[in-house]
C-alpha cells in the first residue's frame, strides 16, 4: 500500500470542511450571497477537479468547462471524462449531455474512456437507465469525499488502476464503499501485524522472525489466518525504507528473516454519515 498516515489536524482545509459536499449542495450560493447558479455550479466543478488531481489523476486543461465544454477531462493514468451536478437533484438530460460533449471534444478517444457523473443529487430512475446503457458512472460528492479523506489520512491507499475496476455503469456509491472498505481491511490487517511483531518484542529482545509472527497475530485472530507467504510479503511490505514501519534483519535467506518494530500504524479512518 505505501502508506503514510497523516494526522487530522494536518489535512487541508478544504478536506476537513467537507468542501466537496458543501459546494455540491447548489443552496450553498444562498448563504454566500451568490446569485447565479452558474457560479455555484463552477465552484463545484473546481472542487471536483481539485479533488481528482489529489488523487492522481492529471487534468487535462485543453477541455475546459464553460458553454459548450466539459466539466473535466482526466487524461492519466486513465482517459476520464466527467460532469458534475451542483444542487438538490441531477437532471435526466446529464447522460446525454456527456455523451454528447465528449463525443464533440474527445472524438475517437471517447470509446475508450471513462465516463462519470459526479453530484449531491439523488439520480432519477431514467437517469439509472440512461447511465447504464452509456456505460456511465454516477457517484455523489460525498462517495468523492470519502475517497479524498482516505488519501489524505493515508497517502498510499487509493490505487487508481484498482479504483478503474469499480467504474461501472449505473449509480455506483454502494461498490465504491464496497472498495474502500476493502482498502480499510487491508490497512487494519497491516496495523495489527505490526502490533504483533511490537508484542513479540516486548517479550523477547531477540526480533521475531516471520514464522513467529505469523503464529503470534494468527493466535489472536478469530476467522482471520494468514499463510506464510502473505505474513512474508506484508513484513517486507512494512519494512520497506519508503514505509518504516518495521526493521528487517536478513539472516540466511528469506525464511529466517527477523523484524523489528518502529513505529505504529494507527487507525484513523474519518466517520463519514452513510449515503442516503
Amino acid at each position: 500500500l505505501g502508506l503514510a498516515e497523516s494526522s487530522q489536524s494536518n489535512l487541508p482545509d478544504w478536506i476537513t470542511n467537507r468542501e466537496i459536499v458543501t459546494l455540491g449542495d447548489r443552496s450553498i450560493e444562498q448563504e454566500l450571497g451568490r446569485s447565479s447558479n452558474y457560479q455555484a455550479g463552477t465552484d463545484f466543478e473546481n472542487i471536483v477537479k481539485k479533488s481528482l488531481e489529489f488523487l492522481g489523476f492529471i487534468i487535462d486543461e485543453s477541455h475546459k468547462g464553460g458553454a459548450g465544454g466539459l466539466d473535466l477531462f482526466c487524461s492519466k493514468p486513465y482517459p476520464l471524462v466527467g460532469e458534475c451536478k451542483a444542487g438538490k437533484t441531477i437532471p435526466d438530460r446529464a447522460v446525454e449531455e456527456l455523451d454528447r460533449l465528449a463525443k464533440r471534444h474527445l472524438k475517437e478517444k471517447y470509446l475508450s474512456a471513462y465516463r462519470l457523473i459526479i453530484g449531491s443529487g439523488e439520480p432519477t430512475k431514467n437517469l439509472k437507465e440512461s447511465a447504464i446503457q452509456s456505460r456511465i458512472s454516477i457517484i455523489k460528492a460525498m462517495t468523492l469525499q470519502k475517497l479524498v479523506e482516505l488519501k489524505a489520512k493515508y497517502d498510499g491507499a487509493i490505487n487508481l488502476f484498482e479504483l478503474k475496476e469499480y467504474l461501472q455503469a449505473g449509480q455506483i456509491d454502494t461498490v465504491i464503499d464496497e472498495y474502500i472498505q476493502k482498502v480499510e481491511d487491508r490497512i487494519r490487517l497491516r496495523s495489527k501485524i505490526i502490533q504483533a511483531v511490537k508484542e513479540l518484542q516486548e517479550s523477547d529482545s531477540e526480533p521475531p522472525s516471520s514464522i513467529e509472527i505469523r503464529t503470534h497475530y494468527n493466535a489472536r485472530q478469530q476467522g482471520s489466518i494468514l499463510d506464510f507467504d502473505s505474513t512474508k510479503e506484508i513484513l517486507i511490505e512494512l519494512s520497506s525504507p519508503l514505509v518504516g514501519y518495521l526493521g528487517r534483519v536478513e539472516e540466511n535467506g528469506r525464511k529466517s528473516d527477523r523484524f523489528y518494530f518502529l513505529r505504529d500504524l494507527p487507525l484513523e479512518f474519518v466517520a463519514i454519515p452513510e449515503q442516503k
